[in-house]
């Protein structure tokens, strides 16, 4: 019993040292791949976006040049018409017996002028033959005068009859689409009173409201339309029209943007965003958003020493934010490599390795 008191202790004491004598593990540095961007001194392009509705150039609204019963309609509204195709007509029956009085009444007035006409001749021979008077021949010659007028009269208002006989058919002025329509079969309507309305179709044009504060420098600026149904395809557009006075409820002033070769694809009505950029004299550093960094007071972005393979955060003034990048006032020169992501998994001083961005 006493030897192995004894043996237990050393064996305790061995086991010590012999576990404080093993080798500790080395300290391995974790090297961090990143993906960079080299950032250079660019034009500052200003931007700006502005969401709109296509609608045509040219809108026309029809209506009957006379008043009367509508019997027929011949479209739909959104039909495709033609130049010179009936939309609608009225009852003609009343623009008809007017036809027909003036008829008459030109007729009469021919047979009076003719009547008259053979009295002057004879009256001009009675009166070199000194049969007649100076003043009889004067009257006769009024007269007959005054029948050619009423010849002429007549023929006019015959003519006018069957104008508005003609007007009792409404046709289409010019090739579109049919956008408004409100006149049905039976309805009395007035003279010139609005019924049809159509859109041209060869010239579209994108409507925008812009601010107090971009009116001034709309004109200097390229434009492109994009459409909400098609997206990443840019259309070039042109300003064609700017409202003079701004809107009295949004104190925005309307601008009609004139689409270069639009397609047949694009509609009426449809949702557009309006793209308008100016290249400024002046130059700028531009980070990716995603570059970004917010720790503390003010932004910051990590740059990347090549030679040593570490990152430091550098303090950045930020001038403008954009939708895909950041426009920075200072802090940057130019040439400096750049993290653009995972900015926020990243430490000062941290090793790194540049890997390429496979996107």
């Amino acid at each position: 019993m006493g030897v192995r008191a004894t043996l237990w202790p050393g064996l305790i004491v061995m086991t010590t040292l012999g576990i404080g004598c093993k080798p500790k593990p080395a300290t391995i540095v974790e090297v961090q791949p990143v993906v960079v961007v080299r950032v250079q001194s660019q034009p500052l392009i200003e931007r700006q976006t502005y969401t709109g509705v296509i609608r045509a150039r040219y809108e026309t609204d029809l209506g009957f040049r006379v008043g009367g019963k509508v019997i027929a309609r011949r479209v739909e509204i959104g039909e495709r018409v033609k130049t010179g195709q009936v939309l609608a007509m009225l009852d003609p029956e009343d623009y008809d017996l007017a036809v027909r009085v003036a008829e008459a009444d030109l007729a009469a007035s021919e047979a009076e002028a003719k009547v008259a006409a053979q009295e002057e001749v004879r009256a001009k021979s009675m009166l070199t033959n000194r049969a007649i008077s100076s003043s009889e021949y004067d009257q006769r010659l009024s007269l007959s005068d005054a029948s050619r007028e009423r010849r002429e009269k007549n023929r006019r208002s015959l003519q006018l009859a069957r104008n508005r006989l003609g007007y009792c058919t409404l046709t289409a002025n010019t090739a579109g689409v049919i956008t408004s329509l409100t006149v049905e079969a039976g309805q009395v309507v007035a003279e010139g009173q609005t019924l049809i309305r159509i859109a041209r179709l060869d010239e579209k044009e994108a409507i925008v409201s812009i601010p107090e504060k971009r009116v001034q420098s709309l004109r200097s600026q390229t434009a492109t339309v994009s459409l909400w149904s098609s997206t990443g395809d840019r259309i070039p557009a042109k300003l064609r029209e700017l409202a003079p006075t701004a809107d009295a409820a949004t104190r925005t002033y309307q601008a009609r943007f004139t689409l270069i070769d639009a397609s047949d694809r694009i509609e009426l009505g449809m949702t557009a965003t309006v793209h308008l950029e100016a290249v400024e004299t002046a130059t700028a550093i531009h980070v990716p958003t995603t570059a970004l960094l917010s720790r503390g007071e003010s932004p910051s972005v990590w740059v990347v020493d090549a030679k040593l393979g570490t990152i430091a955060a550098v303090a950045v003034k930020v001038r403008e934010y954009r939708p895909d990048s950041v426009v920075i006032a200072s802090g940057l020169s130019g040439g400096e490599l750049v993290v653009r992501a995972g900015v926020h998994k990243l430490d000062a001083g941290q090793k790194v390795r540049i890997v390429e961005d496979r996107r």
